[in-house]
């Protein structure tokens, strides 16, 4: 049985929530757009699953993400317009 609780660690939860978070995702040839309301859940959802871990890959992951400011994708593909 999988446990999906508090602080589990769950592999299988770790893998469903690194899909929305966009710094976790292979380097790939399309773009693909997560709403930042979802990257949000999975971020939170990350934290809760690993808190009070001490895991430091995903620590440092964490604190990049909260770190940055929010970019909508309509904004930020501007620059390639050009």
């Amino acid at each position: 049985m999988i446990d999906f609780s508090y602080k589990s660690m769950s592999l299988t939860l770790t893998s469903l929530l690194t899909i929305y978070i966009k710094s976790m995702l292979p380097q790939t040839l399309f773009e693909w757009e997560v709403p930042f309301g979802v990257q949000i859940c999975g971020i939170m959802g990350l934290g809760l699953l690993y808190a009070g871990s001490g895991d430091r890959y995903i620590s440092d992951i964490l604190l990049a993400e909260i770190g940055k400011l929010p970019v909508r994708y309509s904004e930020s593909k501007e620059c390639f317009s050009w």
